[in-house]
């Protein structure tokens, strides 16, 4: 803050941040033109939790741009001769993350029974309108030591009736799943406001297979994440962010056994622990030879593809929209605005 395009002026988090131009800013970098003082004399940024609250703003002209564009609304904006719709590849990829440590999902069969069961491609479609990939693994396809030899499970119903048979699961009488004591094969999706339509598609194509999931969404996140790190829940559907398409800073985040007072397991939520995986994460933090970094993180992504903690969904576009008379402005990958060389047409 401060040596910027723009400059802070005021706001509040919760409603509205004002800046303006800083006009002894340096330039920026002279292999991205074009180089000097933003074009636009300042930004306001407002806070606009409600999806249909931040469309009907872009639409009466209230505001210019608008992220997390609900994939339903495309066809709604589409029409709108004054905006246009804007996607691109994102770096947050979507899983449901199942509690190991707890029955069923203690179970490996059963973890892979539900990446089985869970048609994601049919979800991508449907929830977000085809705009982005299926993911098969622990890493995002674009990150720069992905294993590309990895393949989505894919949708196989009875593949998954099988390995829930194999591991003690019937439902003889169609009336849902049941162990051998008689025990209901029932659990609840966690869920933010913003992946709710994830999470029903997902839980009604389970319902459909005979498991009774349901969803539950929870609109303080704060309330909710100490609880799923403390193994209290049991599955959650999110994202987490790999914007610098490198496995640290994301891949001992989600994978790695969480240790207290540590960046180690800070978004484990399924409380995954091997004691390999966690060493090779550590090893591939330090090595420097990018050959071996990719033999390390080959093995991670193996072994954590075989474990199945999650159930690997895809990686959705990014899909924002803006009024027409804005010039030079796409989205970012990474979810930022990006606004330096932007300006407003007459």
């Amino acid at each position: 803050m401060g040596a910027g395009p723009f400059k802070f002026v005021k706001g509040s988090l919760g409603d509205q941040i004002v800046l303006e131009r800083f006009d002894n800013y340096y330039g920026g970098a002279d292999e991205l033109p074009p180089v000097g003082p933003a074009f636009l004399d300042g930004i306001v940024f407002k806070v606009l939790p409600e999806a249909s609250t931040r469309v009907a703003a872009l639409r009466s002209g209230e505001v210019n741009i608008i992220q997390a564009v609900p994939s339903h609304m495309i066809p709604v904006l589409a029409t709108d001769p004054n905006v246009q719709v804007v996607s691109g590849p994102s770096t947050q990829p979507t899983w449901m993350e199942m509690n190991v440590n707890k029955p069923p999902f203690d179970d490996i069969r059963v973890r892979q029974a539900m990446n089985y069961a869970v048609d994601a491609q049919t979800i991508l479609d449907t929830v977000l309108g085809g705009l982005g990939i299926v993911i098969p693994g622990p890493l995002s396809p674009y990150n720069n030591f992905a294993d590309n030899s990895l393949k989505p499970y894919g949708y196989n119903a009875d593949e998954a009736l099988a390995l829930l048979a194999e591991a003690g699961w019937t439902d003889s009488d169609g009336d849902g799943f049941l162990d051998k004591d008689g025990t209901k094969f029932s659990f609840v999706i966690d869920v933010r406001p913003s992946s709710k339509a994830i999470a029903e598609a997902v839980a009604g194509q389970l319902q459909d297979l005979g498991v009774d999931a349901s969803v539950r969404v929870w609109g303080d996140y704060s309330v909710l994440k100490p609880l799923m790190l403390e193994g209290e829940r049991m599955a959650y559907i999110g994202s987490w962010g790999d914007s610098a398409f490198d496995p640290v800073g994301h891949f001992e985040a989600k994978w790695h056994t969480r240790v207290e007072g540590t960046g180690n397991g800070r978004g484990n939520f399924s409380g995954y622990s091997n004691a390999r995986v966690d060493e090779l994460i550590e090893a591939g933090e330090v090595e420097p030879n990018v050959e071996k970094r990719h033999e390390i993180y080959d093995e991670a992504q193996q072994i954590v593809y075989n474990e199945v903690p999650a159930v690997f969904l895809f990686l959705p576009d990014i899909i924002e929209a803006s009024t027409t008379n804005v010039r030079n402005w796409n989205v970012s990958a990474d979810g930022r605005l990006n606004m330096h060389d932007v300006w407003l047409s007459d």
